[in-house]
């Protein structure tokens, strides 16, 4: 910090000394003595009272150092697992719905419910201060976007340059069945169905990708976890495994436990490394919720859900706590984020560094 002090008022200073010790050297008496002591104390206030400080204003708030976002009580937070920190996004005053990032450059998208229907926006997170803009009108009820099941939120994907939207729950699939469509190259909003969706695209929705290698020495080790089948399974089930995700580097993989089978299959997820060490059981969570993990580097994101008082995925008398957490990379150990979430998305690779 630097420090700038006038030379004036140290003449000054020196002035007043010189002249008070003149006048006690002529034995003017006390009264002059003490004149001088105030004269000199006033002295030092002026001199201290002229150091002017310059202080370094703190930076600017750079939202593109936060991969991951979620949402909270209808209001947008970012989270930096390396840091440790979050940070509530106060440009939007809206009721946020649900977000994603692009995977191709520094742009965020979010939905926001505006008397019942729902808009999408727009930002730019490498812009400092960062802007929210409009980009277009769905011009469907917000409650299009709900599961009837759990009552979660539609998935927005960010898809080759399109946004696209999940809604129009039905019972028969216990799924939504259509997708909104937006291009961002040409503005145009159309609606597209599951077939249209694995035709444009190349894979399917609710599966996601592909594994490039298989897994079967991991789900061998996920064996010793002795978990058990529900109770309410035949005696001669077998547990099954379900490739969820690999990380971008492909040295850890996410895959869900299938434990039993009712109008969806049901189990954990478990993270461990490629090699099937460091497996750790994420505890809470469940294949039939519409919430995957999802890959932030090697960090697993997810959602789990549990009873305050029996600590259990299972209703209680204890208060529902849905919690968002994170697999730390370097032992896959669990570490919570923050709670009340009902949505979330990572930035799957940060545009400035890619």
């Amino acid at each position: 910090m630097r420090t700038a002090t006038y030379f004036l008022p140290i003449l000054l200073f020196a002035l007043l000394i010189t002249s008070c010790t003149g006048k006690q050297r002529g034995g003017s008496g006390d009264g002059d003595n003490k004149q001088a002591v105030e004269l000199t104390f006033d002295s030092v206030k002026l001199q201290e009272m002229n150091k002017l400080e310059v202080v370094e204003e703190p930076q600017p708030l750079n939202y593109n150092d936060f991969p991951i976002a979620y949402v909270k009580n209808e209001a947008l937070h970012f989270f930096n697992p390396e840091t440790d920190t979050i940070v509530p996004f106060s440009e939007e005053t809206d009721s946020v719905f649900n977000c994603v990032y692009s995977d191709q450059d520094a742009m965020f998208y979010y939905t926001v419910s505006r008397h019942g229907m729902l808009v999408m926006k727009k930002v730019d997170l490498s812009a400092i201060p960062v802007q929210p803009a409009l980009l277009f009108n769905l011009n469907k009820a917000t409650e299009k976007f709900l599961t009837e099941t759990y009552g979660e939120k539609a998935k927005l994907s960010f898809v080759n340059n399109n946004l696209v939207l999940q809604n129009d729950f039905i019972w028969d699939y216990y799924d939504f069945t259509n997708f909104l469509n937006y291009s961002l190259e040409n503005g145009t909003l159309e609606i597209i169905n599951y077939r249209q969706f694995e035709e444009r695209y190349k894979y399917h929705p609710v599966s996601g990708e592909e594994p490039k290698r298989g897994y079967h020495s991991v789900y061998e080790k996920a064996k010793q976890l002795d978990l058990q089948p529900d109770d309410y399974m035949d005696d001669d089930f077998e547990i099954e495994f379900d490739f969820t995700g690999a990380s971008a580097d492909g040295s850890k993989v996410v895959f869900a436990i299938i434990l039993g089978f009712g109008d969806l299959p049901h189990g954990p997820y478990c993270v461990a490394n490629a090699d099937g060490t460091t497996m750790q059981l994420l505890e809470n969570t469940d294949l039939g919720s519409a919430f995957k993990p999802l890959w932030s580097n090697n960090n697993a994101v997810f959602l789990r859900s549990y009873d305050s008082e029996t600590g259990k995925r299972e209703w209680g008398e204890g208060k529902w706590i849905i919690e968002l957490c994170y697999t730390r990379a370097d032992d896959n150990a669990v570490v919570p984020i923050d709670r009340d979430v009902d949505y979330y998305a990572v930035r799957k690779k940060h545009p400035i560094q890619e």
